[in-house]
């Protein structure tokens, strides 16, 4: 027994003078800068493959598409209320809303929601009220601007309004040299329409998913990425600082100011160059064709308005001229000729807000959207011109 004892004390000294010889591999992760970089490879590539499908399923082109391009459209066809006005359009549209009704509420108008993301807002409550006040009556709007959208898009969009049977008492089309030019996007099949093919195609009519449930499937993608970087964070210890809270695109306290900026001052010289650079390849060289084809859907939508007795306004939205300089002559001329000719065609009324440069660099984000004192300038510029065309409102 004592010898079998002494063996065994024997092994353990042993063993403990192997340990304080050769440091443990946790010991060596904690004190060398080397072995934490190994890990951190290593874990990166785990956890990359790991979130490779998560990530994907965010960022692919349909999901991102159906998900930003077509989140209004059927909580739109899904409502039961029967609007006044509806605003169609680009973002050109959407962001004078969201700059005044933030203005009007206090806070930023998707304040309450876990992502704020301006693409899904449909109000226009700034204009209900100026709009309301010179009815003397209630005025509900709703405001389906889309980011990216074009003139074909427009027309394909009203066309679901239409069958959706709650036709509203006037539609109101915001226009700009962008929604008839846009290189590398075929009339026919643009990202607008793909996005409403895949509704349809899932159930024959759009389906009423809502901006929240939308958001709720991207964010538990997202989830799943956080936790795997989490981990990896655990795994190499609090040396490297590889992870910041909230690092999936949630609004910061900058981002919150950046956007109040935006409201209220004139576009950087940063902030123009960046954009007026998109714009020129946007612009140029120019497509004449694809502007023809534009100026077709155009014509196609207020033949479709006319045909169902649908009163409509075209609106020609104010830019800078900055942006308007981009123009090749050829696609200026077509552009503001072609629309004011399918106008006449028609008898609808043209509105052409960018005539008179009656609206300034301080009034925009950029070089297009307006920012809240454009946006203000906007909607009391429309109520005025509107309360002024009694045969507009005879069905409110």
């Amino acid at each position: 027994m004592i010898g079998t004892r002494e063996r065994r004390n024997e092994k353990a000294a042993a063993q403990a003078t192997l340990d304080v010889a050769r440091p443990s591999f946790l010991r060596m992760v904690r004190t060398s800068v080397f072995a934490q970089f190994i890990l951190l490879l290593v874990g990166t590539v785990i956890i990359g493959a790991l979130s490779l499908p998560s990530i994907l399923k965010i960022v692919q082109p349909e999901a991102l598409d159906t998900d930003e391009l077509m989140c209004k459209v059927p909580d739109f066809v899904a409502s039961k209320q029967k609007y006044d006005v509806v605003f169609m359009g680009s973002s050109l549209v959407l962001a004078p809303a969201v700059y005044c009704d933030s203005e009007l509420l206090g806070k930023h108008v998707n304040s309450d929601e876990k992502k704020k993301n301006s693409h899904y807002y449909s109000k226009a409550l700034y204009f209900e009220k100026l709009l309301g006040q010179a009815l003397k009556r209630d005025v509900s709007v709703y405001n389906l601007g889309l980011p990216g959208c074009m003139m074909a898009d427009d027309y394909v969009l009203f066309e679901e309004i239409l069958k959706s049977r709650k036709v509203p008492s006037l539609v109101v089309v915001g226009v700009a040299p962008r929604d008839f030019m846009m290189r590398g996007f075929d009339p026919d099949n643009t990202p607008v329409q793909k996005a409403l093919r895949k509704f349809k195609n899932k159930g024959g009519e759009p389906k009423a998913v809502t901006a929240t449930n939308a958001l709720a499937a991207s964010k538990a993608e997202l989830d799943k990425v956080q936790e795997r970087v989490v981990m990896l964070k655990h795994l190499v210890g609090n040396n490297i600082d590889l992870f910041r809270k909230d690092p999936l695109g949630r609004k910061s306290k900058e981002k919150e100011q950046a956007f109040e900026d935006r409201k209220t001052a004139a576009p950087s010289q940063e902030t123009m160059d960046k954009d007026l650079q998109l714009y020129n390849e946007r612009y140029n060289p120019p497509d004449l064709k694809m502007v023809q084809s534009h100026l077709g859907y155009l014509e196609r939508l207020l033949k479709s308005a006319n045909d169902a007795d649908v009163p409509i306004v075209i609106v020609n939205m104010p830019i800078t001229g900055r942006n308007r300089q981009l123009l090749d002559p050829a696609l200026k001329s077509l552009f503001e000729n072609g629309v004011k000719d399918v106008c006449t065609k028609y008898g609808v009324k043209f509105m052409d807000f960018d005539a008179n440069k009656e609206f300034k660099l301080a009034d925009h984000s950029d070089s297009v959207h307006l920012n809240l004192t454009g946006g203000q300038k906007f909607y009391q510029k429309l109520t005025n011109e509107l309360s002024a065309t009694p045969a507009l409102l005879e069905k409110f």
